[in-house]
């Protein structure tokens, strides 16, 4: 087997900066999982980013850095995992946490079922549909003590797609930019809809140009059985 190449220098320095230790195993599977995004990118539409270097700074970095807000929780789910960010870089970071990547569109759930055989991560569950659909599941609905997302939509979208999925008192941890305190005014009605506050909002961010934050939400009550409303719906008409 060829092998992995090394972790960029200034991923590693990043890492070390944001205290996320990584063991060498870990650091082998991260290097294979950023080769095989490489490829599947060559052939379909995963990611903006090209390069492997700018695979692990854009993307995978940014994935691990929400490590120190979940690794009190045994599982969590990914909401439109895509190629596999944050849930994967997470998966091999914390492999005694379950996760489960939830993606809609199918060669992309190929894409992560692959990848988690491939990298042996026994701690992943690939779930093929759509978030309105599992979050009136009763497999799914009000399971999950944490959900995490990244690049999905924006907060008054993301919440309806999001809540349904957590137990009360669970957690929703968005990834966003310098947009964050904008998206969560605009998010106001739709939080009280269903039944979520704004716990706190954490700077991530590596450098003052950066703009990297986690939006921190906790789901106070439960929420109303008319929501998430039917697939494309929370997009076309966000509350």
């Amino acid at each position: 087997m060829t092998a992995s190449p090394p972790l960029p220098d200034a991923f590693l320095d990043a890492c070390d900066r944001r205290s996320i230790n990584l063991q060498p195993a870990q650091q082998e599977q991260l290097s294979r999982f950023a080769v095989l995004v490489t490829r599947k990118n060559s052939e379909t539409n995963l990611l903006a980013a090209r390069e492997v270097d700018d695979i692990f700074m854009r993307h995978i970095f940014d994935s691990l850095t929400l490590e120190p807000f979940l690794r009190h929780h045994a599982s969590f789910i990914d909401i439109g995992s895509g190629g596999g960010f944050p849930g994967i870089p997470l998966a091999i970071l914390l492999p005694e946490t379950s996760i489960t990547l939830l993606e809609a569109t199918g060669k992309k759930a190929d894409f992560l079922s692959a990848t988690a055989d491939r990298l042996e991560l026994r701690n992943v569950t690939v779930l093929k549909r759509r978030a309105e659909e599992a979050g009136r599941d009763p497999l799914h609905r009000g399971k999950y003590p944490c959900a995490v997302a990244r690049a999905v939509a924006p907060l008054r979208i993301l919440v309806e797609l999001a809540l349904p999925l957590l137990e009360t008192g669970g957690v929703l941890l968005a990834q966003k930019g310098r947009a964050a305190q904008q998206e969560i005014e605009e998010a106001r009605h739709a939080l009280d809809a269903v039944g979520s506050i704004v716990e706190a909002v954490h700077d991530v961010s590596l450098a003052p140009d950066h703009g990297a934050v986690v939006i921190e939400l906790r789901k106070a009550s439960p929420t109303p059985d008319n929501y998430p409303r039917r697939p494309g719906i929370p997009a076309k008409r966000p509350l």
